[in-house]
C-alpha cells in the first residue's frame, strides 16, 4: 500500500534481495553478521541488532549464494531506523558506487531455485 503523502526520494531502482552480509565499522574493528533488506548501484538497506549511528563508515562483504564469494564495497551510514524485535533497518549509501544489483538479484534467485 503507497502511503497519500509518500514522495520518493531514491535516484535508482531498488531491488528487494536476501545477502547475507557481514559488516565492521573500521574504528570499533568488530564485525557482525547481517543480511540485506534491498539493495540498488548507489546503496542498500541492511539490518542490524543495533542502531548504526548516521555518518559512521562501514565497510561490506556480501556473500554471494551460488558460490560464495564475496563482494567487498565501503559505505557511510545514512539512517538506521528501529524495526520488530529489536533489529534495525540501517541505509548504507556506497563510497564507491558500481554494485550491480541485477546480476546480484539474478545470482540470488538462481540460487534459491537450485534448492
Amino acid at each position: 500500500m503507497v502511503r497519500a503523502n509518500f514522495f520518493e526520494k531514491r535516484s535508482y531502482p531498488r531491488f528487494p534481495v536476501d545477502v547475507a552480509l557481514y559488516y565492521s565499522i573500521p574504528e570499533r574493528e568488530t564485525f557482525s553478521n547481517s543480511r540485506t533488506h534491498d539493495i540498488c548501484s548507489r546503496g542498500l538497506c541492511l539490518f542490524s541488532d543495533r542502531e548504526l549511528p548516521a555518518g559512521a563508515n562501514v565497510d561490506l562483504h556480501l556473500k554471494m549464494p551460488d558460490d560464495e564469494s564475496r563482494i567487498y564495497r565501503k559505505g557511510r551510514v545514512i539512517w538506521s531506523r528501529p524495526v520488530d524485535d529489536g533489529k534495525y533497518r540501517v541505509g548504507v549509501k556506497l563510497e564507491d558506487p558500481g554494485l550491480k544489483p541485477i546480476p546480484i538479484v539474478l545470482r540470488t534467485l538462481i540460487a534459491q531455485n537450485d534448492y
